[in-house]
Order: structure tokens, then sequence, then C-alpha cells
């Protein structure tokens, strides 16, 4: 029955995913929106009886104009100091601010689609992964280790703490252990939170695709229901209140993420939703570049 799953959902997956690689930039696109297009997030999909239709876009002239008006009506006179700064966001400007901006960036916060949400995506060969869910571990392990050698650079070390031992369920059966980075001597829990109950679900595995991103013609990809867990990285309270240069400054989030995506293999990337993003435009950091995903000829 398990195999029969796996089956229904590839056959699913097949005609999104196989092929990529011959998915053309299009000149009047974004670099973002080119770099996204050849994976799971500009694409329709299905799960069982479930459509997911594809929200994301490049953001045009009025999109950005209604993201102005949304700043400006929360932070009057002070539009040119909100863009940028995630210390701004926080509060009723996040949680409302989204609703207010309406449009493109409403349409892919509330939409179920993979794009909806922050992910890492990465495509690996085949060959170098037994299945799927190795796949998946081996993705999150490098992105971990990378983020921890960059941290270490800056003066924070880390070391593997458990937070919750692995432990008899009320009703039987085990409940996996929960673990986390601390910094070294002392008892600040850094980030980096992970159930190990995902080392072996399966439903968050990687599914065969094809991008131009490496040159293997196998590869492993993000799929509907991939998921990195435990790649909490950025930790902003912790910079500022430790004064830790550069990434306790208003940038300090693009300088991390551009540092450490330019350490990982070429087919990694990380994709910003609206959600997450301090303008509410979505971006993706890729070999040490942030790409917004604004139309040509449109800039903040």
């Amino acid at each position: 029955m398990k195999n029969c799953s796996l089956l229904k959902l590839s056959l699913v997956l097949l005609p999104l995913l196989v092929g990529c690689s011959t998915t053309k930039e299009v000149n009047n696109t974004s670099e973002a929106y080119n770099i996204a297009n050849q994976t799971i997030l500009t694409k329709d999909y299905r799960i069982l009886l479930t459509k997911y239709k594809c929200p994301l876009k490049d953001y045009s002239a009025d999109d950005v104009k209604a993201i102005q008006a949304a700043f400006e009506k929360r932070s009057p006179g002070n539009l040119s100091i909100a863009f940028g700064v995630l210390s701004l966001l926080g509060g009723d400007l996040m949680s409302g601010g989204i609703d207010i901006v309406g449009g493109t960036t409403a349409n892919i916060a509330s939409s179920r689609h993979r794009a909806s949400n922050p992910t890492w995506f990465a495509a690996i060969p085949k060959k170098q992964a037994k299945n799927g869910l190795d796949a998946t571990n081996q993705v999150r392990k490098t992105i971990q280790n990378e983020a921890i050698n960059l941290l270490e650079e800056y003066g924070v070390e880390l070391e593997k703490v458990v937070i919750k031992p692995e432990r008899k369920a009320v009703f039987g059966g085990e409940i996996s252990r929960e673990v986390a980075y601390k910094v070294k001597n002392s008892d600040v829990v850094y980030g980096f939170h992970f159930n190990e109950i995902y080392l072996s679900n399966e439903r968050v595995e990687m599914v065969e695709g094809r991008t131009n991103f490496i040159a293997d013609k196998e590869q492993f990809v993000l799929g509907p229901e991939t998921q990195f867990y435990g790649l909490n990285i950025f930790n902003k309270e912790f910079f500022i209140k430790n004064k830790i240069a550069p990434f306790d400054e208003k940038d300090g989030y693009d300088v991390f993420m551009n540092k450490l995506t330019s350490r990982l293999p070429q087919g990694y990337f990380y994709y910003s939703s609206p959600s997450e993003s301090a303008n509410f435009i979505p971006a993706i950091y890729k070999n040490g570049k942030k790409h917004l995903f604004l139309s040509k000829g449109i800039a903040l």
C-alpha cells in the first residue's frame, strides 16, 4: 500500500517536475522568477484531490505602490525608514499589513501553495542519496553545518543539546527526542530546533525532478510536501543583544543569508515569502545575492 501511495504521488508530480530543465528564462521577468521557474514554486500541482494553483509572480508598479501606501498609513513620514527595517514590522503592522496591502501580496500569503511560505530549495544528484528522505536529511544537514561554521567565524560557537529526551507515549510507542543548539559555555539556546521524528518521516522527503542548477540529469528536488525542519538559523534578538556585527544591523538578515548561500552548493537557494519579508516582496537568496520578485524596470 505504501508503494502504491508513493506511485500515485509520483504520477501527479511527473508532468510538473520532470523536464523543468527546458524551462526558458523570460526576458521581461526578474532573476528571482527565472530561478523559481525551474521549481515547484511557480507550478500548479495536485495532491490527491486538491489542486494548488501557483500565486507567485513578479510584483508590478501597482503592487509596489500598494505596499508603499500601507507603510505610509502605518508609519506616516517614515516610508524610507520603514523599507528594509525588520524591527518596524512587528505587532499589528506585520499581522495586518498583508490584508491592507492586498493584491499580489495577499494572494500569495493566503494561498495554500508552497509559495505562500518561506522554504529552502535544493537540487542534488539522485545518485548522491539512497532515496528522497535521505536527500532531505542531507540537504538539511548541509545547510545547518554551513550556518554553524559561518556563526563560528563571527565568534558564536554552538553545541548540540537535547531539549526533550526520547520518551514513552501515554498510549504506547515512542516519542522522538527534540534537539537544538545552544551557545557554548552558556544557557542560551540559539536555535536549530529539531524533532528527530523527521529523520524517518517520509512525508518530508524530496522528489525526483530536473533543473538547470546542476549538471546531473537525475536529481532530487523540492516537492509539494518536502520540509527542511530544524533550520531556524537567524537569531536576530541574540545578534542585537550581543552586538554581533554585521548581523545586528538593520540589513543583518540580508547580510547573513547572502553570506550563507555563498557557501552552499550550486543547487541550493532560500525563498523568502511575503509573510516574512521586510517589505512584503518575496525574494530569493542564491549564491550570495538577493533577488526580488520585481518586474523589470521597477525599483524600491
